[in-house]
């Protein structure tokens, strides 16, 4: 009997010591949940920089028209400055190109366009470049593409999880599926 209580002494014993941790990987553990939350809280501050100057961009942004009337792209952006957004006809393929200028990684990734609740969520691929966008094709007679032409509602388009880009209605587009048709 008295083996057995020395035994489950030691059993105890052995236990209690197993359930304590080495206090230099909790301090370990610690220094990388710091590490994490600092790291997420700069990534956090850099995406709302990011929003507040594609905000202001967006607020001083306006539609212009690029090109010949064979290949004329619509773009909207700011005076003094790179487009945010583009579109234009590919008259072979009858298509629209819808380019978002924005920063992803390389591949294929979704781009989401329409207006009130017509969206149409579509394959886009990566372009790198001195301005880095994303390019992706409807055909000019999508549903969407249509409903986009006729709306007097904003034009939104979104890549990815990416914050989403709101343009104002314009005669431009319009007249761009229109010429594609």
């Amino acid at each position: 009997m008295k083996s057995s209580l020395i035994l489950a002494m030691a059993v105890l014993t052995l236990g209690a010591c197993a359930q304590r941790e080495d206090p230099s990987d909790v301090a370990a553990a610690q220094g990388d949940r710091e590490a994490t939350l600092i790291a997420n809280e700069a990534s956090a501050a850099r995406a709302t920089a990011k929003m507040e100057a594609d905000n202001v961009a967006t607020e001083q942004a306006a539609w212009s028209v690029k090109g010949d009337e064979s290949e004329r792209t619509i773009a909207f952006g700011p005076p003094e400055g790179d487009a945010l957004f583009t579109a234009q006809c590919d008259a072979t393929k009858r298509e629209i190109v819808f380019n978002r200028a924005v920063q992803v990684g390389a591949g294929q990734i979704d781009m989401k366009v329409g207006t009130g609740a017509q969206i149409k969520v579509f394959q886009a691929d990566t372009i790198s470049g001195p301005i880095p966008q994303v390019s992706g094709r409807l055909p000019s007679t999508d549903p969407v593409v249509q409903a986009i032409a006729a709306s007097s509602e904003p034009m939104s388009i979104q890549v990815g999880d990416g914050a989403m880009l709101l343009v104002p209605a314009d005669g431009l587009f319009k007249q761009l599926v229109e010429k594609c048709i």
